[in-house]
């Protein structure tokens, strides 16, 4: 027993131990990072998967932002290309066959199907999705906790240039059934979308129409109604009471601060709802929440205090908010 603790380290000089069962091992590289020891901070793979996860973040919205530019360029794009080639195939045509809806290749029969790849093409995306597959197994392996040495990260780093290559946009692409554009599905058509909010603002308009008529031939007898009910629990005589019907104005008529509160709320609801319909107009898309507040427009337009300020009722100043 004396002869272990007399042995001395020739690593850290300490007793009690030899230098093979030393606690004490500064060649070994220890990560700041991550505290694990065999790697440094340039070779964590911590480090890595989350510089990976923020750049598949970032490739995302810039794949996001092509799609939506391509799905806007797209029908003109192709239409102009297939015009050029009308042109070109023109000087062989006889006299008299362009007439207008017998020419073979009038745009009336041109159609998506007409999009093939070419041989060369079709080459270029097979050597295209063979590259993103392997880029995908390398970051597999980042989620794995493995380490990528710095000719993997190189090409993991060209997903983003290998999936905007002209040749994959054209296999990855839908094309819309109704609108025949390149970028969507039929479900997320604008077009669709700004044929449907302009019938449902059509429905509404006839909706808000009618109960408006109707307001307005109930509301004056309501008030007078009312007004006169009042008079007569004062009791006041004809000609002499200072409530009488003579006395009465639509200054009587404003809105109480609850009212105002929550006019300014709907107000606010109808210009988000504005906004929205300006973008639909603007071909963009909307999801399935923004339509849903996109289809409550008539329903807050039908509200009681929104119809009271249509009706000219007077709006007042909210006090501040105590601060």
């Amino acid at each position: 027993m004396s002869a272990v603790n007399s042995q001395i380290c020739s690593r850290c000089n300490g007793q009690g131990h030899p230098a093979a069962q030393c606690p004490k091992m500064p060649f070994y590289k220890t990560c700041e990072y991550c505290k694990v020891v065999g790697h440094g901070v340039k070779a964590c793979p911590v480090l890595q998967r989350k510089a990976l996860e923020k750049i598949s973040k970032q490739k995302e919205a810039e794949k996001k932002a092509a799609s939506d530019a391509w799905s806007e360029s797209g029908t003109s794009t192709t239409a102009s290309s297939w015009t050029s080639r009308k042109s070109e195939r023109a000087w062989w045509q006889p006299r008299g066959g362009g007439k207008k809806g017998k020419s073979r290749t009038a745009w009336s029969e041109w159609h998506p199907e007409h999009w093939v790849l070419s041989e060369d093409e079709e080459r270029e995306a097979r050597k295209l999705e063979k590259k993103l597959r392997e880029i995908a197994a390398l970051e597999q392996w980042v989620e794995q906790g493995k380490q990528l040495d710095s000719l993997q990260l190189q090409k993991v780093d060209r997903r983003s240039e290998i999936e905007s290559h002209e040749v994959l946009r054209k296999v990855f692409y839908k094309t819309c059934e109704y609108c025949k554009v390149v970028g969507h599905g039929v479900k997320a058509c604008p077009v669709l979308q700004r044929k449907a909010l302009e019938k449902v603002s059509k429905q509404k308009e006839a909706e808000k129409k009618a109960a408006s008529d109707a307001w307005s031939e109930s509301g004056t007898s309501t008030t007078a109604s009312s007004w006169t009910s009042r008079k007569s629990e004062r009791g006041g005589r004809k000609g002499k009471s200072r409530t009488a019907w003579s006395e009465w104005h639509p200054e009587h008529w404003v809105l109480s601060e609850d009212e105002e509160r929550e006019a300014r709320k709907l107000e606010k609801k109808l210009r988000e709802i504005a906004g929205l319909e300006q973008l639909v107009k603007q071909g963009k898309h909307l999801d399935s929440l923004q339509l849903q507040k996109v289809d409550r427009r008539s329903e807050i337009e039908s509200h009681q205090v929104l119809r009271k300020v249509r009706l000219g009722y007077q709006r007042i100043a909210l006090p501040a908010a105590p601060q």
